[in-house]
């Protein structure tokens, strides 16, 4: 009986099995391994998910081609696949949420980026420019711009390194750095560049003053007085003079109210100093036809020759030399220049000569040349030229030779270092 019992569990085990084929029963174990493959999965394993997926479709396949539909366990198999294709379902949508997005990580800036980035705005090359001919609204702008560097950007800067050192983001070298050039260095470039455009200005303002005070001192009856003053070419540069003191006026004023130095009561003065002395100006202007025609009315008289070569510098006689080549300074004798172009100072006994090609020497050093078109290179003072009817181009001055003499003399007078 026992022996029957025993051949019966045999045979429907062999029956039940044999109802399971093998598609069946891989799909089971696929389906397993996916429940312990989500259980396991971490965030952000793309690879594992993908895995995943791949399983769950090979089940799907497992499931289709399985000839065991009719089995018991097939609806669970079923059931369990949709159940896992929503899990993988739901992971993705969980991944792809904004809140969980892995947010993508800022590079620290290093102690020496910091410093960098903060330094720019003060090197001169990046510091605020002033236009060569400005307009006053070019002027406030520019000086409003260095005065936030100065005022503004370096204390804020300064607070902005305290507290990365407190951090520990950037370290004592660059701090000290940050004190030597920002707050040592650049600071006093930027207080000497506003200064020095205060100085020009003021320049400009005092030369126009100065002619201005001569102007407005002047004699109106003198007849020298509106000849210098009135006549044609010292009009129109007195007045170019006058107006450009005006222009810097305004320019300075403006500078004034941005570096918080305002002076009105001065600059007011000033203003109606030179306005005042523009006045006057046409007053001699108008009265140079008239003294223009009383000389030339008057008998000219017959002019000296000179004896000697006088040389003018600015309006003033700077020395003379004689035909023999006697060189006088201040009507004190300074020494000679021979016709054949030795050179001999008085006062300390010094020599020199032009030589025959046109090259000045002095104690043994070359310093220059004459050309015979007139041009001369000095390397002691400056270079220029002399025409043959005595007009010396020495620069912005004016300069004049008058009398007869060899111009080479007055050469070395005016362009070297003998005298």
């Amino acid at each position: 009986m026992k022996m029957s019992i025993v051949t019966l569990f045999l045979c429907f085990f062999i029956s039940s099995a044999l109802a399971q084929d093998s598609d069946f029963v891989r799909a089971k174990k696929t389906l397993d391994q996916i429940d312990n493959g989500i259980s396991y999965l971490k965030k952000g394993d793309v690879k594992g998910y993908n895995n995943l997926t791949g399983k769950l479709d090979t089940a799907r396949t497992l499931l289709e081609s399985t000839g065991s539909k009719n089995d018991k366990e097939y609806g669970v198999l079923v059931n369990r696949w949709n159940a896992d294709r929503q899990k993988l379902t739901d992971i993705a949508v969980l991944w792809k949420s904004p809140s969980n997005q892995t947010q993508p990580v800022v590079a620290q800036q290093s102690s020496s980026q910091i410093y960098n980035a903060i330094i720019q705005k003060y090197q001169k090359k990046n510091r605020p420019k002033l236009a060569s001919d400005p307009s006053p609204d070019q002027v406030v702008e520019w000086a409003s711009k260095m005065s936030t560097l100065l005022n503004v950007m370096i204390p804020q800067d300064s607070t902005k390194m305290d507290a990365h050192v407190s951090s520990g983001s950037v370290n004592k070298q660059d701090k000290n750095k940050f004190d030597r050039w920002v707050k040592g260095n650049w600071r006093k470039q930027i207080i000497e560049q506003i200064t020095q455009v205060q100085q020009s200005f003021d320049g400009q303002i005092s030369s126009a003053l100065e002619q201005a005070d001569f102007i407005n001192n002047a004699d109106k009856n003198d007849t020298n007085k509106i000849l210098n003053i009135g006549g044609s070419d010292q009009y129109t540069k007195k007045s170019q003079l006058l107006t450009k003191g005006l222009t810097y006026l305004a320019y300075a004023g403006a500078l004034d109210n941005i570096l918080n130095k305002p002076d009105e009561k001065k600059r007011n003065r000033q203003r109606q100093t030179i306005e005042t002395a523009q006045q006057n100006l046409q007053i001699f202007h108008s009265k140079i036809s008239a003294v223009n025609e009383k000389i030339a009315a008057t008998p000219k008289e017959a002019k000296k020759k000179l004896s000697s070569q006088k040389l003018w510098l600015n309006g003033r006689m700077i020395a003379e030399i004689t035909r023999k080549g006697e060189v006088w300074i201040n009507s004190t004798y300074a020494g000679t220049i021979s016709d054949k172009g030795k050179i001999w100072v008085s006062k300390n006994d010094d020599y020199g000569s032009i030589e025959k090609n046109g090259e000045v020497w002095h104690n043994g050093n070359f310093i220059g040349v004459i050309s015979e078109n007139g041009d001369i290179r000095s390397k002691v003072k400056k270079s220029g030229s002399i025409s043959k009817d005595g007009k010396v181009w020495y620069g912005t001055q004016t300069a004049s030779i008058e009398g007869p003499g060899d111009w080479k003399r007055a050469a070395i007078v005016y362009f070297f270092d003998f005298f």
